[in-house]
Parts: C-alpha cells; sequence; structure tokens
C-alpha cells in the first residue's frame, strides 16, 4: 500500500506516468498501435487515457542517465520520461 501511494504521489507531483502497462507492451512490440490507441480511448480524456495516446503519437521524450550502481557494481540506463510536443510543435 505505501507504495502506491508513494508512485501516485510522485505521479501527481511530477505530472508523469511511472508505469503504463499498455505504454511497455507498445515498447516491446507485444501490441501493436492500433491496439494502443483503442485501450487510450477506453480511458477517455482522463490523464492516464491522454498519456497513452501520446505514446501512440510518438509524442514522448525520454532523457538517457546513466548512473553507476554500486550495488550491482555496474553501470546501467535510466530513462526518464520529460516533455510531451504538441502538434505545432511546441513542448508542452
Amino acid at each position: 500500500m505505501q507504495a502506491a501511494e508513494f508512485v501516485q504521489t510522485v505521479q501527481n507531483r511530477q505530472g508523469v506516468v511511472i508505469s503504463a502497462p499498455e505504454e511497455i507492451a507498445f515498447y516491446e512490440k507485444w501490441i501493436t498501435k492500433e491496439e494502443l490507441i483503442q485501450s487510450a480511448r477506453m480511458y477517455g480524456k482522463s490523464p492516464y487515457g491522454e498519456h497513452l495516446m501520446r505514446v501512440a503519437e510518438n509524442r514522448l521524450i525520454f532523457q538517457e542517465e546513466i548512473t553507476y550502481d554500486d550495488h550491482r557494481n555496474r553501470w546501467s540506463r535510466i530513462y526518464r520520461k520529460q516533455l510531451y510536443i504538441s502538434y505545432a510543435g511546441q513542448v508542452s
């Protein structure tokens, strides 16, 4: 329960969806773009539905960060969702 509250707090404060199963499935090519759009439409104009639609429209920007993990003794890549691109080419 505490983890769910933490994730919800981070998502609300930063305005980013931390983990969307449909988004992961799309990037892993387990579902098609059409299936992702269909899922997005099921959520309507909710922030989650809008997020899935932005993913389907390739309007999500990622920032790659490479960090050293002392516990695993290796370098790792972290991808952070940053901004959405509007159709006018402006960042929102």
